[in-house]
């Protein structure tokens, strides 16, 4: 199945001391095949970037409201870095390995400046300086020119500044501006760019610094449970999708607010980690809630026809295979309908003439 693809810095670009500005930027699409019980979910970037992302307020990042204030959280901490993005147009979001940390890249196009923000596990105690001295030590060994040095303190924050005026012989004039923070056991680089700088737009990289707090006993919303639980699911730790997954599932069984796509990713993922996990029951249990609640969406079929292979229930598996296909037209866009020929979920009967007669039928 299609696994989500997209634009990343790699943990080496990031090492390496690259800013978002220059370093480069990669389309990856991985291709993998499983059964039921090992399959990564149909999640394209446009599902989980686009659609969580660029849509308010139906986002991974703005909370459930208008504002234009987004909010960084990451899990187990009881804060949140806000910043004001207003005119920004998000690039790419994503959280690292082990959901420790999270990254995004944003572009204005209307000023032309480029942000981009990390949040890591800090490599060591310190606080915003001495997260300033690390991460600058990586990014001066970079190639590029960097005149007009300037180092400060503003509150919170520890800054380095610099132009670079010309790259590969062109020039640039491009002003840069690195705001380093520090809280708990996490570092955080902000990194403002603009090309073609001139001393009026001090003004726009001010107001966005200057827009930079911490949300202290931040609530996390179902954007936010949605987000974690999708970096644990992609990251195949199921047991922790579970937690988070089942957090949106309660809010929204109080209140409906997710888009209806999300919420069929939602309850989908949620019954696809209980049934690679082993828990087949609540698999089942999950896919039904799913049906219930939609009753034309194809995968709440198929993954339960699937649980009920895996528990070797025959009819029962046909009965939810033929549902699926006569719903298959109803699969969210980008989605393709699994082939239950090669599906290892139902490997147990592609001897019993009964399920291969049903399988021929199922176009």
């Amino acid at each position: 199945m299609l696994k989500p693809f997209g634009l990343f810095m790699t943990e080496t670009d990031r090492q390496n001391g690259a800013s978002a500005t220059f370093c480069l930027l990669r389309i990856v699409a991985n291709y993998s095949e499983g059964d039921y019980m090992k399959k990564v979910k149909i999640i394209f970037l446009s599902l989980l970037i686009v659609l969580l992302l660029l849509i308010k307020p139906t986002s991974l990042l703005y909370a459930d409201t208008d504002s234009e204030e987004i909010q960084l959280s990451l899990p187990d901490k009881t804060w949140a870095l806000g910043i004001d993005l207003s005119d920004f147009k998000i690039e790419n979001a994503e959280f690292n390995k082990g959901v420790t940390g999270r990254m995004l890249y944003a572009i204005n196009s209307h000023t032309g400046i480029i942000i981009s923000i990390f949040l890591e596990k800090a490599a060591f105690k310190g606080d915003s300086k001495v997260c300033r001295e690390y991460y600058w030590n990586k990014a001066k060994q970079s190639p590029f020119q960097k005149d007009d040095l300037k180092f400060s303190e503003v509150g919170e924050k520890a800054l380095v500044e610099y132009m670079i005026k010309t790259y590969q012989g062109i020039t640039v004039n491009q002003k840069n501006v690195n705001a380093y923070m520090s809280k708990d056991d996490v570092w955080i680089d902000i990194h403002l760019s603009k090309t073609n700088f001139t001393p009026k737009d001090e003004e726009l990289f001010n107001a966005i610094l200057k827009s930079v707090n911490f949300t202290e006993n931040y609530i996390p919303s179902r954007y936010d449970y949605f987000g974690f639980g999708s970096a644990f699911y992609l990251q195949k730790n199921y047991q922790k999708a579970i937690i988070y997954y089942e957090k949106v599932l309660e809010l929204e069984k109080r209140e409906r607010r997710l888009e209806r796509d999300l919420w069929r990713i939602l309850v989908d993922n949620l019954g696809m980690a209980y049934g690679i996990s082993g828990n087949l029951q609540k698999a089942k249990e999950t896919f039904e809630y799913g049906i219930a609640n939609d009753q034309t969406y194809p995968l709440f079929y198929y993954n339960l026809a699937c649980a009920y292979a895996e528990m070797n229930d025959l009819d029962k598996a046909i009965d939810n295979l033929q549902k699926a296909f006569l719903y298959k037209h109803n699969i969210i866009e980008g989605e393709n309908m699994p082939d239950p020929k090669t599906d290892s979920s139902f490997v147990k009967f592609m001897k019993n003439e009964t399920f291969l007669a049903i399988l021929e039928t199922l176009k």
